[in-house]
């Protein structure tokens, strides 16, 4: 039983950063991509300040996920070699099949809205939607990475 609720704290702790520093990222390409034209014709471009501050927030963020992600990272891979069989862990099957269909649905969702705005003659901003399923189709990949 203790060894259960070790290995759920240690996968939902893990993704959680992991979502923490797609949303951060997510947040610096909108930024980014609003200084291409897929801002829209009625959406400003970020002056610098938006650049700083979502820059300044994403390499904090992927500092603290590189130290704690990767202490829980480490742990998991700690606990996967005393196991006898990791794969067949019903913990890990459970968070990581959720939490990388949660990530396709996002992904999937947000590049299809930002698919269908793309036609439309008085567009609003692509930027946005487009960074959101970005950083969601890399997320996507990595836990997909990881469930192998």
């Amino acid at each position: 039983m203790a060894r259960g609720l070790y290995r759920v704290y240690l996968y939902v702790v893990t993704i959680a950063l992991a979502v923490f520093v797609t949303v951060s990222v997510s947040s610096l390409l909108g930024v980014l991509l609003r200084l291409t034209p897929l801002r829209g014709s009625y959406a400003s471009a970020p002056t610098s300040a938006d650049i700083t501050q979502s820059s300044v927030l994403a390499l904090v963020t992927l500092i603290i996920v590189a130290g704690l992600g990767g202490l829980h990272y480490w742990l998991i891979r700690r606990d996967t070699a005393s196991d006898p069989e990791p794969g067949a862990s019903s913990v890990r099957s459970f968070t990581l099949n959720l939490a990388l269909g949660i990530a396709t649905l996002v992904a999937v969702f947000a590049g299809a809205s930002a698919l269908a705005q793309f036609n439309l003659a008085f567009t609003g901003s692509l930027a946005e939607s487009l960074a959101v399923a970005l950083a969601a189709l890399g997320l996507t990949l990595a836990l997909g990475w990881e469930r192998r």
